[in-house]
């Protein structure tokens, strides 16, 4: 069955969260280290692959206050090179304010006896699997995904 990827594009390493098959929960996948943007691509692929992806979310990385972070360039020319590479799946971006944040105190929460250095670990993974999880309620609440929330490239 089909399933959704959740990815929170960080500078050193890339979070990615998967769906379930009836695209109602998600689960934190685990870490792309590639540092180059071919190879982070690459392991997109895979993934891709692997568990017959038809829709990507993206982390978009706006400031508190709604206007675009100096990281949402980036953000858009890996969109831009995702959509190249897989023509015949939908790459949506999703706002990720705070989803860092919430990830943390969830970790701390679940785990109160886990080092900083384990946390920090995993912190991207779950803030990807924090940024599905929204997306994936957004649209089972809406009951369509053609209503998306529309960004200002």
């Amino acid at each position: 069955m089909e399933q959704i990827l959740g990815l929170d594009l960080g500078e050193v390493r890339i979070g990615v969260a998967i769906s379930d098959p009836l695209c109602l929960f998600a689960s934190a996948f685990g870490l792309i280290e590639e540092n180059n943007d071919e190879d982070r691509l690459n392991r997109i692929a895979d993934i891709v692959n692997e568990h017959e992806i038809f829709e990507i979310v993206v982390g978009y990385p706006l400031h508190l206050d709604g206007r675009k972070s100096e990281r949402c360039h980036y953000t858009q020319e890996m969109m831009e090179k995702m959509r190249d590479r897989f023509p015949d799946i939908k790459v949506v971006p999703w706002d990720e304010r705070l989803s860092t944040i919430e990830a943390g105190k969830k970790l701390r929460e679940s785990k109160p006896n886990m080092s900083h250095k384990e946390r920090k670990q995993l912190i991207d993974a779950m803030s990807a699997q924090v940024i599905l999880q929204r997306y994936l309620s957004y649209r089972a609440n809406i009951g369509r995904d053609d209503n998306l929330m529309d960004f200002d490239f």
